[in-house]
Formats: C-alpha cells, structure tokens, sequence
C-alpha cells in the first residue's frame, strides 16, 4: 500500500491499475480452475489433434475481458465497465 500513498512517487496511478488488473486476472483464473473449467487456447487445426497455444513456453490463457464475459452475464454492471474500457482504449 505504501507504494500507492506516496504522492510524489511518479506513476502510482498506472501501478494500481496494473495491480488490480492482476489481482481481478488471477482471481478469476482460481474460479476457473476450481469450477474446472479449461481457460487455455488451444489451436484446433482440421485433420490435426488440437493443440495448446504457448507463449514463451508456457500455455496461453484467458485474458481478463474473456474471463469477465465467461463470469458475469452481459446486463451486469462489471460487463458494462468492462465495455467502457473498451471504447476508451479504441
């Protein structure tokens, strides 16, 4: 916490924001894995068995918007944000 309460700290807003995104991301993907639901990529070519997406090795997941459309339906207010993030970054 010390970091975000330091006013003369440059970027303290960018590294909440990065830290709650985080945060939400890895909550969700627990959620993910305790209701046993497979949040990884995976590349499904025709005639080939499927296979995982890797990003430097490691198997590619969900992002946080992905996981936020499989949480809450599309009428609820965090999907609301979620949307309004979208048009502000677009």
């Amino acid at each position: 916490m010390d970091l975000y309460n330091r006013l003369h700290e440059p970027r303290t807003l960018e590294a909440f924001v990065i830290h709650m995104h985080l945060a939400w991301l890895y909550l969700l993907h627990a959620e993910l894995t305790r209701d046993n639901v497979d949040f990884r990529y995976w590349d499904r070519k025709r005639g080939k068995r499927a296979r995982l997406v890797k990003v430097n090795g490691e198997p590619k997941t969900w992002e946080l918007s992905r996981c936020v459309e499989n949480r809450w339906k599309p009428n609820d207010p965090v999907s609301y944000l979620k949307d309004q993030r979208s048009v502000s970054e677009g």
